[in-house]
Parts: C-alpha cells; sequence; structure tokens
C-alpha cells in the first residue's frame, strides 16, 4: 500500500519520507524506529505518530492470508477438558494469552504446552528472567510424557530458548527468527545440524516450528508502557511486538502464548498493558488458583504439590468457557 492513500499521514511527513525512498507501508514498518530516525528528518515524536497511524490503517484494511488456507491442528494442553473449552486446544496461527496474578500458574501452564508440543515439533521460548531454568523444568515434564531418556533428549534438542529481558532485545531476537525463517527454505540444507554450534541448527529447527511462547510480555513492555518519547514509546513497542509475534505464527502456522499480568480495574482484574494490547489477541485465558495440596499427605503417596486452577477463556470466535484442572510438577491434568 503506498503512503499518499493514507491521508492522515501530514504532507511533511510524506515528504520526508519520499525523500528518504520509503514510499509504501511496508518500507516504513519493515524498519526499527531508530533506523527511520536515521534516514529522516523526521523527530521522534513525528515517528512515533508516523508508525501508531500506520498500524491503525493497515490493521483497519487488512485481510490475512493465512485465514484462507486450511487450519492446522490445535496444540494439546494435557488437560482435556482445557483442550475442550479452546476448542480443542491453542490455536494455529493465532496469538494467545495466558493471564492471572502473581503465583497463579501461568509459567508452568506454558511450560507445560511447549513439553507437549514439542512431540511435534520445535518450541521457541523467549524469556524475560532467566534462560536457564527453562531446559531443566520442561526435561522434568518430558520425564512424565516418556520413559525413554534419549527420546527426552531429542525433543529437548527442538527447544530454543533466548533471551528477552527488554523491548530492545526482545524485538531482535523475534526480527531475528523472521529473518531465518525467510532464509531457511532456501539454504536449509546447506545448515549444520550440530546442537552444539553457535546457531543451535536454528533453522533446520524452525522448519517444524510449532509454538512460539513469550514469557512474560507485561515484564518487558510494561516499563515503556508510558513513555512518551524516544523511539520506544509503548504504544509503538506493542504494535511491533504483535506485528512480528503475528507474522511468524502465520508463516510457520504456529501457535503463539503470551504470559501477562493483571491488573485491578474498578471490581474487576483485567490483563496488564491495556486495552491496545487486549485487542491484538486473539484468544485470551484467564487463570485462577482454586486450592494448592501437598498430595504426599494423601493415602496415593504421590509426593508433589498440586494446584487446582480454574481458566476462564475469552475468543473473538468463540462464546466465552471455564474449566478446572491441576498442576502437577509433570504438567496439567484434568481434575
Amino acid at each position: 500500500m503506498h503512503l499518499h492513500k493514507i491521508t492522515e499521514i501530514p504532507s511533511s511527513t510524506l515528504s520526508a519520507l519520499h525523500t528518504a525512498r520509503l514510499r509504501t507501508v511496508s518500507n516504513v514498518l519493515s524498519l526499527p524506529p531508530d533506523t527511520l530516525l536515521q534516514l529522516t528528518s523526521l523527530s521522534p515524536s513525528s515517528i512515533q505518530t508516523l508508525l501508531s497511524t500506520l498500524y491503525s490503517a493497515t490493521a483497519a484494511r487488512a485481510i490475512p492470508l493465512s485465514s484462507l488456507l486450511p487450519l492446522p491442528s490445535p496444540l494439546r494442553t494435557g488437560s482435556s477438558a482445557f483442550d475442550d473449552v479452546l476448542d480443542g486446544g491453542l490455536r494455529p496461527r493465532a496469538i494467545t494469552q495466558l493471564a492471572g496474578q502473581p503465583a497463579t500458574g501461568k509459567t508452568h501452564s506454558a511450560l507445560a504446552i511447549a513439553a507437549h508440543a514439542l512431540r511435534g515439533g520445535a518450541v521457541v521460548w523467549l524469556d524475560s528472567s532467566s534462560t536457564h531454568a527453562i531446559f531443566s523444568r520442561i526435561s522434568t515434564i518430558l520425564a512424565a510424557l516418556t520413559v525413554d531418556p534419549i527420546e527426552r533428549d531429542l525433543l529437548l534438542s527442538r527447544l530454543i530458548v533466548l533471551p528477552a529481558s527488554t523491548v530492545s532485545t526482545a524485538l531482535a531476537c523475534l526480527r531475528a527468527l523472521r529473518k531465518d525463517l525467510v532464509t531457511q527454505h532456501s539454504v536449509l540444507g546447506e545448515r549444520s545440524l550440530s546442537q552444539d554450534g553457535p546457531q543451535k541448527h536454528l533453522a533446520t529447527v524452525l522448519a517444524r516450528l510449532k509454538l512460539v511462547v513469550f514469557d512474560s510480555v507485561a515484564n518487558v513492555l510494561a516499563p515503556v508502557l508510558g513513555l512518551r518519547d524516544g523511539p520506544w514509546s509503548g504504544h509503538v513497542a506493542l504494535n511491533q511486538c504483535a506485528t512480528e509475534l503475528r507474522w511468524i505464527s502465520s508463516r510457520t502456522d504456529a501457535a503463539v502464548l503470551v504470559t501477562n499480568r493483571v491488573v485491578r480495574d474498578g471490581e474487576r482484574l483485567k490483563p496488564a498493558l491495556g486495552n491496545t494490547w487486549t485487542a491484538l489477541v486473539d484468544v485470551s485465558i484467564r487463570l485462577e488458583v482454586l486450592s494448592t495440596r501437598d498430595a504426599q499427605a494423601s493415602l496415593s503417596g504421590d509426593a508433589q504439590m498440586k494446584t487446582f486452577c480454574r481458566a476462564t477463556v475469552s475468543s473473538k470466535k468463540a462464546l466465552p468457557g471455564q474449566c478446572q484442572f491441576q498442576l502437577c510438577e509433570d504438567g496439567i491434568k484434568d481434575v
């Protein structure tokens, strides 16, 4: 789409973009804000206004081509009740949000879903905290799903964990994934399948990508949400993260799962990051803890903690629903 067709863009901004040889919406949105600052004579506030205008305009006109293709099977969670309320599981080519108060099992639920996804393909995990615990926690869940250590090691080799503690590092990871996703179709045979190599066979893994997890999107975006000056304004950062996640999801038929906090809005709780982010999400799941029990004291002798949760699911394409399940060290199970 040519920029001159968007009437909301001021003529001075159009002139600056034309001088920089940026004439289409894709030309502008494919560049980071700091690059736009270097190429044009526009101020940071003008760049922010421009990007917000383009995101709003393209979202109103866009018809995703992925909606015309057959939809792959949903990703199972490990709980049939949870799968049922999600209409079969996590939807491919969709962004699903898992929100809740602290210690409601958001990360552990995402880990359990990732462990199941590894049995069918690869998982990319963007971690805003510590990247070292992800492998060991998923390994524990996989140990309950398979008794074969060789198979467990094979499944773990499909897991890529990327540190994403700031907006800049998160977007750098997402853009690197996009770049490798484009090139791997043509150079896949030339890439080494070496688990110890610096690339960690990224191209080969991405060829079978099933799930992208962003834990936690609030940790990354909340610090910049109130910023209005400079390239990393809150609104632009929100849209750029969502755009990259949706591009990767639609290109690979993968499901995208993001964890988020909740904030109080009067008498009710709602996902953090505001209505702008909520509008970008296809399916929203709110987790609540009903009870926690030490199973070692039970007659079964099962020495592990069990957390009983309730999930409330809302979607743009289905009626709201609720279910209950239990979180254990070895994943998600039916009550």
